[in-house]
């Protein structure tokens, strides 16, 4: 075989776009001895401002840079002749490092339709949300338990520079009285609402919220998961029917125009493509996989004849409809259309503090929206059978989608400098669907066949006239509207009372324009003229059944080979009714779970989950769990572990076993401390029991049986289980630490076996830590205690230290500083209890652990834990004044 050949890996993505970060990030951290190589065509973007600041992604776009790549579409007759241009993010990181920021969620019902119209099972909503909420961090107030708490990527609100969002909210309010006003219309059900809406941004540092950056670069510790950018894949090199590697060449010689040298990278295992909707199909008909009548034109020998490469292109149609702002709006015009030395002020702003126009987005509100009964007449008959067979039947489906825009949004560089805000928005499901194929044999440089598809059905444009007088009417209300920027609008016919205004706004009450039918053909006209892609591009290998068009089968395997797969939005069989960065995350994680099960990766991760008690009250508890079981240790709650039981066994339970192949559908639960959970923690897991039991099995471990409530303890199966010697917890250690990939030294063994105090679970955990510490194992090694234990420590020299009035609220004091922070009140008494009696004389020792066992018992009886702390510590100074003074303190029992 001609060419290089590169180092063996084990897995190898062909690109390294938004999903391919998301699987590749995982995998590597479920398994650092996997060797992985992902090959991106774009370059790296690490720390780089024109990614990181979020408010620059517009001029980047304009300036057609080199972190895109541009596909231009054939000239078609339903857009009057032109010729659509699409960007695709060309960067690692993909469409994350250069989109919106924009935050849209689709229907639950777009992922139920992937598992139940298209057949492929476990890419339903049950089993993508919960994927979703893992990869989130939601910086605001959660309203509903839809949204991550400690995921890689962040998601928030603007609070600053957002009147426009504001007034458009406040008149949607006001005018539209068929919709409502909710403080959050991303839960995967909500539609006809308008909302504030979030973005794919830090609150904190005021950074875009990426993969390449939360999935990857914070990897650099592991040797083994190697990125090549600016490498541009060319084709699969296959065995038989076998892919074992690919072939790629240097893409800035080939964007050069140079003549290109060859490499082989080889593959053990897989090769995973995720070049995109227009580069994964290129790379198949290019390796042999695709129409026999596009590959024979092409002079590519045929490996699997597979009619859907390439087909079923999706995307959603845009308008960025402006107007005139008034002056005191806050717009991203002078940042998106300013000069370096016009951005410079509001750089320097967002380096200090991370605030500013650098970092936003301009798109703060919007509303996902569906024509009532009298606008579908209007729309009849082009839309009369899209409503019947597609939305009619599934209410959370929105047929359109506005977004409000901070800005000039418009393609016409003529326009004059200014504030400006847009009305942008898109149909949800266009009917209309495209193609993209190639031309020139084995030139991955060569022109693409690209046939985007808008509005080739009517029904397109009817939704398109229909969602233009809508935004209209909104926009011509706000008190921030100062009229329609005229060259921006449809050309209506002379004298018409749909002109384009030059003045406003206009009251609330003001009557909706009149459209005559010459009105609605101008509306036509003009969507025909400057509808342009949403950079929505998806569905080109599409995961549904062989026979029906389909690509890859629901573990996506590429039909007709092995070894295979391809992880990115090219696979949706349907279209999805928002911004596909989110759906791009989920393909991302569920490719990560699907490859993991495939090759027998079965790496534990330790994730901080946060749960709100009834108070609002944020509870971070820590949990370990693989694709099989989840392990969970509810006292670390305190008095709210009843929360913890409740909402995460009950997403648990409602969730289906991800691993299809598994031999047991359900889920292990491992419940540490069991003995620690309150008695309202104890009946809700009674309740869970009974009724989830189908969908999981619970083990619950605990020193005793004693404190456990009768109804659990007559649904379990009593097993007692000795302690591991140290012995034991030696091979445990020496067992990982050689799985790991390193070797323990016999001296660091020891030591960690002494710490533990027989505890396996903390002697893993401590090896862990002390691995990161130092690398070797070697010199020096200190094993920190965590903060809470040191903290219990100081509380109990406070008490051996002074016995006083004021010394006992200073203890108080420091009780209710651990109870705050989750720690459960019978661990503070242990810890404080046992460094007290190292440090008083023999004679005491015994009266002071008696008295903390008296009030341990008090306190699981009693409801006020920081009384019986108090009364332990008072009785403990009591003993030892009497003891140090010999005073009779006996009045004082």
């Amino acid at each position: 075989m001609s060419g290089d050949q590169a180092a063996p890996y084990d897995i190898i993505f062909a690109g390294g776009g938004a999903a391919a970060s998301v699987t590749a990030g995982r995998l590597a951290a479920a398994d650092p001895n996997l060797k992985i190589l992902i090959l991106e065509t774009g370059a790296h973007i690490r720390d780089v401002p024109e990614h990181t600041q979020p408010g620059r992604y517009f001029s980047s776009l304009g300036k057609r840079g080199d972190a895109f790549t541009f596909h231009a579409g054939k000239p078609s007759t339903a857009l009057l002749g032109r010729s659509c241009v699409v960007p695709m993010g060309r960067a690692l990181g993909g469409g994350s490092s250069v989109n919106f920021t924009v935050y849209t969620r689709g229907s639950a019902s777009d992922y139920d339709d992937w598992e139940k119209v298209h057949g492929n099972r476990g890419w339903g909503s049950p089993s993508l949300i919960p994927l979703l909420k893992k990869a989130e961090t939601y910086q605001a107030e959660a309203q509903n338990n839809t949204h991550g708490t400690s995921g890689p990527i962040k998601v928030s609100f603007s609070n600053e520079n957002i009147n426009i969002a504001e007034d458009f909210l406040e008149t949607a309010a006001a005018y539209d009285k068929e919709r409502t006003v909710v403080d959050d219309d991303n839960a995967f059900t909500s539609c006809d609402t308008y909302s504030r809406w979030a973005r794919y941004i830090d609150a904190e540092s005021g950074r875009r919220s990426d993969v390449a950056h939360h999935y990857i670069y914070n990897q650099d510790h592991n040797k083994n998961l190697t990125i090549l950018p600016r490498q541009r894949v060319v084709r699969v090199i296959f065995e038989g029917s076998r892919a074992v590697g690919v072939e790629y060449v240097d893409d800035v010689v080939g964007r050069n125009k140079e003549k290109t040298k060859p490499v082989v990278a080889h593959a053990s295992r897989l090769v995973v493509l995720s070049a995109g909707a227009f580069g994964t199909p290129a790379i198949l008909e290019r390796s042999g996989i695709g129409s026999k009548k596009v590959l024979e034109k092409n002079s590519i020998p045929l490996l699997v004849d597979l009619p859907g490469v390439g087909e079923h292109y999706l995307d959603h149609n845009v308008i960025f409809l402006p107007f005139v702002a008034s002056d005191d709006s806050e717009t991203m015009d002078v940042v998106f259309r300013g000069t370096e030395e016009e951005i410079k002020p509001f750089e320097q702003q967002w380096l200090q503090n991370g605030k500013g126009l650098l970092s936003q987005n301009g798109l703060d509100a919007g509303v996902k929206m569906r024509p009532n009964e009298e606008e579908r007449k209007a729309m009849s008959p082009e839309f009369d059978n899209r409503w019947e067979t597609y939305f009619a039947n599934a209410p959370d489906k929105p047929v359109e989608i506005i977004l409000l825009f901070a800005a000039y949004g418009g393609p016409n560089p003529s326009v004059p400098r200014g504030k400006y805000f847009s009305m942008a928005y898109f149909s949800g499901y266009p009917v209309s669907t495209g193609s993209v194929h190639i031309t020139s044999g084995l030139d991955s440089y060569g022109t693409l066949d690209f046939h985007p598809g808008y509005l080739d059905d009517p029904a397109d444009v009817v939704i398109l006239r229909w969602i233009y007088k809508k935004a209209r009417e909104l926009a011509r209300r706000m008190k921030h509207y100062r009229g329609d920027l005229v060259v921006g609008h449809p050309e209506f016919p002379t004298g018409s009372a749909a002109a384009a205004k030059t003045s406003g706004p206009v009251e609330i009450s003001e009557p909706n324009i009149v459209y005559t039918k010459e009105d609605d053909e101008a509306i036509d006209k003009y969507h025909r003229q400057y509808v342009e892609t949403s950079w929505h591009s998806m569905g080109t290998c599409a995961m549904k059944a062989r026979a029906q068009g389909g690509v890859v089968d629901e573990r996506l395997n590429v039909y007709g080979v092995q070894n295979l797969k391809i992880a990115d939005c090219s696979i949706t069989p349907g279209n999805v009714g928002a911004n596909t960065y989110n759906t791009a995350i989920a393909i991302g994680e569920k490719a990560a779970v699907i490859i993991a099960e495939d090759l027998g990766i079965k790496g534990l991760k330790i994730d901080q989950r946060v749960f709100l008690s009834p108070s609002k009250r944020k509870l971070e508890i820590n949990i370990v769990q693989s694709n099989y079981h989840i392990e969970i240790t509810p006292s670390e709650a305190g008095n709210y572990d009843r929360v913890v039981i409740q909402e995460l066994l009950k997403e648990i339970a409602q969730t289906q076993q991800v691993d299809l192949g598994a031999k047991q559908r359900f889920k292990v639960v491992i419940i540490n401390e069991a003995d620690s959970l309150s008695r309202d923690a104890q009946a809700a897991l009674r309740r869970t029991m009974e009724k989830y039991m189908s969908n999981m099995r619970i083990i619950l471990c605990a020193n005793s049986t004693s404190r456990l409530i009768a109804p659990i303890k007559s649904r379990c199966l009593l097993m007692r289980v000795a302690a591991p010697s140290e012995e034991e917890i030696m091979t445990v250690l020496q067992s990982v630490a050689k799985r790991a990939g390193f070797d323990l030294p016999p001296e660091a063994g020891n030591k960690i076996v002494e710490d533990s105090g027989g505890n396996l679970r903390k002697a893993i955990l401590v090896l862990e830590a002390l691995k990161m510490q130092s690398p070797d194992l070697t010199g020096s090694l200190s094993i920190a205690k965590p903060d809470w234990e040191v903290y219990c420590h100081k509380v109990a020299d406070l008490i051996v230290s002074e016995q006083s009035p004021g010394r006992v609220m200073e203890v108080r004091t420091k009780f209710y500083e651990l109870l705050s922070h989750c720690i459960p009140p019978t661990v503070i008494l242990k810890t404080v209890a046992e460094r007290v009696v190292d440090k008083v004389d023999e004679a005491l020792k015994a009266d002071i652990m008696h008295w903390a066992a008296f009030y341990e018992v008090r306190m699981r009886n009693g409801n006020k834990k920081i009384y019986h702390l108090e009364a332990w510590v008072v009785k403990v100074m009591s003993l030892y004044k009497h003891f140090i003074y010999n005073v009779d303190m006996s009045d004082f029992d």
